[in-house]
C-alpha cells in the first residue's frame, strides 16, 4: 500500500523565521569558496549557532564547515582546546582547536544572532492576531429556526445562494413565514466594525520587521523625517545600523584569515550587494555633510558674504591708520 504523503503544517513563526533566516544568510559573499562548503550552511552554523568548524578530516582532501561545540580543556577565557564536529549525517569527529581544525565565530562576542527566533516568534504572534481579528470581523450572522424542517430549508437555501441560483420558499402563508419572529431569527455574533482595526495590528508586523532589518544594517525608515529630527539624527542612524555587519564581517575575516594559513586555500569575504549599497550610501551621506574645508580655507573667508568681507578689510585698514599715527 503507498503509503499517503504528508503535508507539512506551516505555521506563522515558522514563515517569519524563514523569512528572517533568507535574509540573514544573504548577508555575505564568499569568494574562491570550494564547492564542498555549502555556504546556506556555513551561515546557518554560524548565525544560529554561533560557530562553525573548519576540517578535512571528515573526508581527505576536502574541506567541510561543519556544526560543532567546544569542549574539554579550558583556554585561560574559558573557551574549550577540544572541538566535537558533526556533520548533517551523523558522523562525528574530536578535533584540536587551531591543530586539526579552525574555529570561527559569528561576531566579536562569540554570541548567535539570536533574535532571529525571538523576532520571528513575535511577527508570528502578530499574523495570528490579524488572522484572528480577520476571523472576528467577518460578517457571519447566527441564524435560529423553530425547528428542525425550518433549519433544513434555511441551509439548502444559503448553498442556492452561495451558487447564484434563486431562492424559492413554498408556504401556505408567506406573510406569516417571514412575519414571525421566533420562526427564523439571526443573532449577530462577530464585529464586523473592528476591520478597521486591522491596519494598526499590520503596521505593527511591518514595525517589527523594520526593527530587526535596522539592526542588521538597513535603516528603513518607517515615516518621513520628523520635523524635530535633525539630518545628523537620521545619520546617525545608518552608522548604527551597521555596527552588527561590520563586527559580523570583521569576524569572518579573522576566521578565513587562519582558514587560508592552516588549508592553503584563498577564501574572501564582503558584504553582499544590498549591504554594500548601505554602506555606500553611508559613507556618501557622512562625507558630504562632513566636509572640512578649513586645510583650504583657513580664516574661513569663503565662506563668508561679500560685504562682511569689505567690512573686515575696512577694520584693517583702520587699525592701520591708527598705528601709522
Amino acid at each position: 500500500m503507498k503509503r499517503p504523503i504528508e503535508r507539512r503544517v506551516y505555521t506563522h513563526d515558522y514563515n517569519a523565521r524563514t523569512q528572517l533566516l533568507e535574509s540573514h544568510v544573504s548577508m555575505f559573499e564568499y569568494g574562491n569558496l570550494p564547492d564542498d562548503i555549502n555556504k546556506m550552511y556555513l551561515e546557518y552554523y554560524l548565525q544560529c549557532e554561533s560557530m562553525v568548524c573548519w576540517t578535512d578530516r571528515f573526508q581527505e582532501g576536502k574541506l567541510l564547515a561543519v556544526e560543532c561545540t567546544l569542549a574539554g580543556d579550558l583556554d585561560p577565557y574559558g573557551l574549550g582546546r577540544d572541538v566535537v564536529a558533526v556533520t548533517r549525517n551523523g558522523q562525528s569527529l574530536n578535533l584540536k582547536r587551531d591543530k586539526d581544525c579552525v574555529v570561527g565565530f559569528n561576531n566579536k562576542t562569540m554570541r548567535p544572532c539570536s533574535d532571529i527566533f525571538t523576532d520571528a516568534q513575535t511577527l508570528g504572534e502578530i499574523q495570528t492576531s490579524i488572522d484572528f481579528l480577520i476571523f472576528w470581523t467577518r460578517l457571519s450572522p447566527l441564524v435560529r429556526t423553530s425547528d428542525d424542517k425550518m433549519r433544513d430549508k434555511v441551509v439548502e437555501a444559503f448553498k442556492n445562494i452561495k451558487k447564484g441560483i434563486p431562492v424559492t420558499l413554498a408556504s401556505k402563508n408567506v406573510l406569516a413565514e417571514f412575519g414571525i419572529p421566533d420562526e427564523i431569527t439571526v443573532t449577530a455574533l462577530t464585529q464586523p466594525d473592528f476591520a478597521d482595526k486591522i491596519q494598526y495590528t499590520a503596521r505593527l508586523y511591518d514595525d517589527v520587521l523594520r526593527w530587526h532589518m535596522t539592526r542588521y544594517g538597513h535603516a528603513t525608515n518607517g515615516s518621513p523625517k520628523m520635523a524635530q529630527q535633525s539630518v545628523e539624527e537620521v545619520d546617525a542612524t545608518l552608522s548604527q545600523s551597521m555596527i552588527l555587519p561590520l563586527s559580523m564581517l570583521e569576524a569572518r575575516r579573522e576566521m578565513l584569515d587562519k582558514v587560508n594559513a592552516m588549508f592553503g586555500t584563498d577564501i574572501t569575504v564582503e558584504l553582499s550587494g544590498a549591504w554594500r549599497a548601505e554602506v555606500t550610501a553611508f559613507e556618501n551621506e557622512s562625507g558630504e555633510d562632513n566636509v572640512d574645508n578649513s586645510a583650504d580655507d583657513p580664516d574661513g573667508s569663503e565662506d563668508q558674504p561679500e560685504d562682511t568681507k569689505d567690512d573686515k578689510e575696512d577694520q584693517d585698514d583702520d587699525q592701520t591708520d591708527n598705528e601709522s599715527n
